[in-house]
């Protein structure tokens, strides 16, 4: 792959937990760290890549979620601020990994996801190579 020699496209965005996000403790629950690492990802897809939902939708492959694993490091509280940011951070023939992280603001990590992608034709269903076009427009030139 061409991408291995590049630095990953880093997304970011911001988020403020809602009352409706929180568990009986007052943090943010569990849930929703998968909620704010999916948004940021469609967010720094549209602004920072111009790739819309719809243009996912007409692509002749289809990106899934194979597996994702958060590791907690302290709870979010409502009225804190957190930033996300997730890089496209190891990519294989037919698969990658989205490392994220989100942070207090002016406090510290609060977690660390991974998500692992896998490339899927949408006429056979099955996993297939990337396609070098779309995958390097996730990596700096």
């Amino acid at each position: 792959m061409t991408t291995a020699k590049k630095s990953p496209i880093i997304f970011l965005s911001s988020h403020r937990p809602r009352f409706s996000e929180l568990d009986p403790y007052g943090h943010l629950n569990t849930k929703h760290y998968f909620d704010y690492i999916a948004e940021n990802r469609m967010i720094g897809h549209e602004e920072m890549l111009g790739i819309t939902l719809s243009d996912f939708a007409k692509l002749p492959f289809a990106i899934i979620t194979a597996n994702i694993s958060i590791d907690f490091k302290r709870s979010v509280q409502y009225g804190q601020t957190v930033e996300i940011k997730s890089w496209v951070d190891s990519v294989s023939t037919q698969s990658a990994v989205v490392k994220s992280e989100i942070t207090i603001k002016d406090i510290g990590v609060a977690a660390i996801g991974h998500l692992t992608l896998v490339n899927l034709d949408k006429s056979t269903g099955k996993p297939a190579p990337w396609d070098e076009n779309f995958l390097n427009r996730f990596f700096e030139e």
